[in-house]
């Protein structure tokens, strides 16, 4: 639909697909009734009839929260919606749901050595002490990234 709307109209000088009447930003109003016209016949009506994208805001919020949820790195988040990484953590730190698991597997992770060698014997020298092999760093470079 929006290469259709492109190819009809074209764009604005700045790229905008919908530009207002001047050419320059569309208006509130414009965009709220366009949006609550719109919405209806998107969802369908027992959709449209819930909280579900009520407001255009509402797809920002859900689409921040996803990636939240997804694990992806805040200061990124930030820089896509134009906040700082405090002011993400503040608007959203309620929306981040089920992080315990994926932090408890990563610190589990990272404490983890590479090789469990079995506790050695009593042997010989009551003096010598156990040490266990030294944690080495995951092999994939896709696990490296957590370790710091």
């Amino acid at each position: 639909m929006l290469r259709v709307q492109a190819g009809c109209h074209g764009s604005a000088p700045d790229g905008r697909l919908f530009p207002g009447a001047r050419g320059g930003l569309l208006s509130e109003s414009v965009y709220g009734r366009a949006w609550h016209t719109g919405r209806p016949l998107a969802l369908g009506p027992r959709l449209a009839a819930t909280a579900l994208a009520r407001r255009p805001c509402d797809l920002r919020h859900a689409a921040l929260s996803l990636w939240l949820n997804a694990g992806a790195p805040p200061a990124q988040i930030a820089a896509r919606a134009g906040h700082s990484v405090t002011v993400l953590r503040t608007v959203y730190a309620h929306c981040i749901d089920g992080q315990d698991q994926i932090t408890n597997r990563l610190i589990e992770h990272a404490l983890r050595p590479a090789s469990r060698a079995p506790c050695p014997k009593a042997s010989g020298s009551a003096n010598r002490r156990y040490r266990p092999d030294p944690v080495r760093l995951p092999a994939s470079p896709r696990d490296r990234k957590w370790v710091r």
